[in-house]
């Protein structure tokens, strides 16, 4: 009797079956192996980068300027071999993380790799407490104070206003949203950070209640950070950040923020029907805030 060489069709059939199914269990954990590996990097990244960002800024002896994380993460210091790079493509940025033992407390984070949907509405929020506050508080005399009305007459004649003078300054721009918002703006290099979600790319941004309406009532001065599909002036939206729960809010019905404390915006969401944003996991922010 002769040796049979090869396999049948059946036995081939058979062993590709059990190759597929194999296949199914082995292929996910492969994929998520190569996720969890860049990840890792780029959190080693990320750490490196801080750590440069500190011994930089200790040994210059600078206060946190607007473009020193880039000069940072470009290696202009020849704090690394090569410019890290996050291996999914995400940008490197800072965040205000709060205050400790009353310093300012940096975080280097990734747009891919942290979860900053939180992290950047927040900063927002912060940012423009913190501009009023120093703008308040300020001795008018000051060179800080001299360095803000600058950066404020830059941002109103980038959109071609006419600045008020450094006498009405300080007064006038604690109550006009707009020229708020243009300062912002402008510091932040003319954009705001997009959030997309459902296919669309809206823009978070804060709106300040500082109208009285004709003098029929007395603003809140409450910050609320919203997202929409336009950078100026819109203030109609359908996704709100609550930086008390740290949740976004969305509903069918959008509605206009104009003229509104926070409570009331929050009635509005409720009697709209909103409720928290259910599957956060597919929104997706990004953008670069300047650290106040």
């Amino acid at each position: 009797m002769k040796n049979r060489k090869g396999f049948t069709l059946i036995e081939l059939i058979v062993v590709i079956a059990i190759l597929g199914i194999l296949a199914l269990f082995l292929v996910p954990s492969f994929m998520g192996y190569a996720k969890d590996a860049k990840q890792s990097v780029c959190e080693s990244n990320m750490t490196s980068i801080q750590r440069a960002y500190h011994f930089q800024m200790a040994k210059q002896e600078k206060d946190e300027e607007r473009d020193f994380l880039n000069k940072v993460v470009n290696n202009e210091f020849d704090d690394f071999s090569t410019a890290p790079k996050c291996p999914s493509g995400g940008i490197y940025y800072i965040i205000n993380t709060g205050e400790e033992a009353g310093q300012s407390v940096f975080q280097v984070v990734c747009s891919e790799h942290s979860n900053v949907l939180g992290k950047i509405p927040t900063q927002i929020l912060n940012q423009m407490i913190h501009f009023n506050q120093n703008v308040r508080d300020m001795d008018v005399t000051s060179d800080e104070f001299k360095k803000y009305y600058e950066l404020y007459k830059e941002s109103v004649e980038k959109t071609g206003g006419t600045a008020k003078n450094i006498g009405m300054f300080q007064s006038y721009v604690l109550k006009n949203n707009d020229e708020l918002r243009n300062y912002l703006k402008y510091i932040n290099g003319g954009t705001w950070p997009t959030l997309q979600v459902d296919g669309q790319t809206l823009y978070v941004q804060p709106y300040v209640d500082s109208s009285t309406n004709g003098g029929t009532r007395e603003p809140s001065g409450d910050i609320t950070v919203y997202a929409a599909s336009s950078m100026e002036n819109k203030w109609i939206t359908n996704y709100i950040y609550d930086s008390n729960t740290g949740k976004w809010w969305t509903g069918k019905k959008s509605f206009s923020i104009a003229n509104q404390s926070f409570d009331q915006v929050k009635t509005a969401m409720q009697a709209n029907g909103w409720s928290e944003v259910s599957n956060p996991q597919d929104m997706v922010i990004t953008g670069q805030i300047v650290m106040p």
